[in-house]
């Protein structure tokens, strides 16, 4: 069976048109355009393309109400409810609603056109890992690995389900974490080639969904080892992107996004969406999501102090932590972006965690998603976001048994930190 097997460049481009070519195929061949995130996008991005700021209700109301009562969209629901239009279109940080008027603009409205870009972000997470593996040791040159590759970033059943067949833009910031971390792995070696490079990719995986703060601990400790020209540069680029586009908003978001962050964390009842407290007893809930996020927090900590978890791994881990675990009400497409980052993370320290954990995800995975797909007639009597709930906390365990034995300082095959006698932030396998 390894006999089926490429040369790096060859499985490089076989990926890029597998991603390509199945995306394609699903999203031209779908007779489902009509999905309520997707509505969402498009309806902000009208907002911008009119000059008119998601953010600020009050500015601009008659065109805002022409606009909403237009029938652009994919919903009624923007006819008949304001303050449920309003609670939409004003919901992303200013990344994502700039890049949803760039798309509308281009589109000019088409959703096929639509998903197809938005598509690209699905090919963007198969590059970016592939680079970002291969910094890690790992050749993808074996038809093992291709074969698992090809699994994580080509036909991951959450990833097909949230992100193809109902439209998102969350791979995007995927692509952005990983891009990250591929840049600090990178300039380890160079002298001072890509320091704005960095500072403009982590400044908009911050404006785009935020989850780009979880890798500052990652990008202070890769410039207090650098020069500080190229810390200065990095650090001016950053702050010029979110000066540009923030100033295309009123400042309305920053409150905005504050309150969804509280919803998301601070649950009055049961948890929601594809958290997986929605599949325990509220009591359970209530009592075991603060001794989770201790106990993992606890155990990577461990880990790196240890000097057998590097910091992007405690970064990734705690991202995980926070949208998985801490969080209560968010959908499978938030989840899946710290899912994907932290399992691509895994290959930074240990060669076979990160097979195990695509094996193994994969496989529980695709009976879940070939369920959902199919529509089967029992998920009407339940959630239906309760498979997704499933999914991730088997991703959580399978990730806490790939990642204990690590933070334990256990012997693990294939780990890339064995050699090392102090917690560094990306290294890479000899």
């Amino acid at each position: 069976m390894d006999r089926l097997r490429f040369s790096a460049a060859t499985f490089f481009w076989l990926i890029v048109l597998l991603v390509a070519a199945s995306r394609a195929a699903v999203i031209l061949t779908s007779h489902d355009d009509a999905q309520i995130d997707l509505s969402i996008y498009q309806e902000t991005g009208q907002l911008v393309v009119n000059g008119v700021d998601p953010y600020n209700f009050a500015r601009d109301l008659p065109k805002r109400t022409a606009l909403r009562m237009d029938g652009h969209g994919v919903g009624d629901w923007a006819k008949t409810a304001e303050a449920a239009y309003n609670f939409y279109v004003s919901g992303n940080l200013p990344g994502s609603t700039a890049a949803y008027g760039l798309i509308e603009w281009v589109t000019q409205g088409s959703l096929k056109l639509w998903r197809l870009i938005l598509a690209l972000g699905d090919m963007a997470v198969a590059v970016i890992a592939f680079f970002f593996l291969r910094q890690c040791g790992m050749a993808l040159d074996t038809g093992r690995d291709q074969r698992l590759f090809g699994l994580a970033a080509v036909l991951y059943p959450s990833l097909i389900y949230w992100g193809l067949i109902r439209a998102e833009d969350k791979q995007f910031e995927t692509a952005l974490l990983l891009s990250v971390a591929l840049l600090i792995g990178m300039g380890a070696k160079s002298t001072n080639r890509s320091p704005w490079l960095v500072g403009l990719i982590f400044s908009f995986s911050i404006l785009f969904k935020a989850l780009g703060v979880f890798l500052t601990p990652l990008v202070i400790d890769h410039f207090r080892r650098r020069p500080w020209r190229e810390a200065a540069i990095a650090a001016l680029v950053a702050a010029l992107v979110a000066l540009l586009i923030c100033a295309m908003f009123d400042r309305a978001f920053f409150q905005l996004m504050l309150a969804r962050v509280a919803v998301s964390t601070v649950s009055a009842g049961s948890a929601l969406h594809a958290s997986p407290w929605q599949l325990l007893p509220q009591s359970a809930f209530h009592v075991g999501r603060p001794l989770a996020v201790l106990a993992l927090s606890g155990m990577l900590l461990a880990g790196y102090l240890r000097g057998t978890i590097d910091l992007l791994n405690l970064c990734a881990g705690a991202l995980l932590i926070a949208l998985s675990i801490a969080a209560v009400n968010g959908s499978m497409d938030r989840m899946n972006m710290a899912m994907m980052f932290a399992m691509f993370c895994v290959a930074s320290v240990s060669h076979t965690g990160w097979r195990r954990l695509v094996a193994f995800n994969f496989c529980v995975q695709l009976p879940i998603y070939a369920v959902v797909i199919g529509r089967a007639s029992w998920l009407n009597f339940v959630d239906g976001e309760t498979p997704d709930a499933i999914a991730t906390l088997l991703f959580l365990v399978s990730y806490v048994r790939v990642m204990a034995p690590l933070a334990l300082g256990q012997n693990i095959e294939n780990n890339p930190m064995q050699s090392s006698s102090r917690p560094p932030g990306i290294r890479k396998a000899a």
